[in-house]
């Protein structure tokens, strides 16, 4: 299936799927309110609401990022909240950004110094799920763990150089097995300098094993 990575977030087509499910966050479709510690300085409120809007089931939320005194500093709303993360990096340009999964296929970025935001949701109609992401301020490497619907888990990686910018999303498994065929859940493990480990399951050898593979090399 082709991929359509043209980024809908700011058009008026997405607008619209924003105003026709907004009364998600009606209160009598209201859950709960977490909150999350980021880091020492930044925490997350996080205020849960599900319910049926126009036939269909939403799982949505609010999110209000706020510093240690308790004032908000960002605010986005999330229409799809599976696999949900939000993640706060220090990037080797030296500034703080906050990386949130933006409904189902989309993510976003905000720069807590500049106090602005980026938004990339492909227009599909399907995508990678994000569902959690690994930032090495030493190469500028995003990783980002998540899955294609109803797919093993896998990995695709990010040039993080500017974070307010869209960029290519590169798929892993696509440069360790061409064909798809050798992996199974090609899992992210960690950094060993550009090195990305992986934890793959060998389809031969029917065990999981951990292979690396050189970002400086990326196709």
């Amino acid at each position: 299936m082709k991929i359509d990575m043209t980024n809908i977030a700011y058009t008026e087509e997405y607008n619209t799927y924003l105003h026709e499910y907004k009364a998600i966050f009606d209160d009598a479709n209201y859950k709960e309110t977490e909150i999350i510690d980021l880091s020492s300085e930044y925490s997350m409120e996080i205020i849960s609401y599900s319910g049926s809007i126009n036939g269909r089931n939403l799982t949505a939320s609010e999110n209000i990022l706020k510093d240690h005194s308790g004032k908000e500093t960002y605010r986005f709303r999330n229409m799809d909240t599976g696999g949900d993360f939000r993640k706060l990096i220090t990037h080797s340009n030296g500034r703080q950004y906050l990386i949130h999964k933006t409904d189902l296929y989309g993510y976003g970025v905000f720069d807590l110094a500049l106090g602005k935001e980026f938004r990339h949701i492909p227009k599909g109609p399907e995508s990678f799920i994000w569902a959690d992401v690994d930032y090495n301020p030493s190469n500028n490497k995003l990783v980002v763990s998540g899955c294609f619907w109803a797919c093993p888990y896998g990995t695709h990686i990010l040039d993080f150089t500017n974070p307010m910018m869209e960029t290519d999303w590169i798929d892993v498994q696509r440069i360790v097995d061409e064909d798809y065929e050798k992996y199974d859940d090609v899992d992210f493990s960690g950094w060993d300098g550009d090195m990305i480990i992986l934890k793959v399951y060998d389809n031969d050898s029917r065990q999981t094993r951990e292979i690396r593979w050189n970002t400086s090399l990326e196709k």
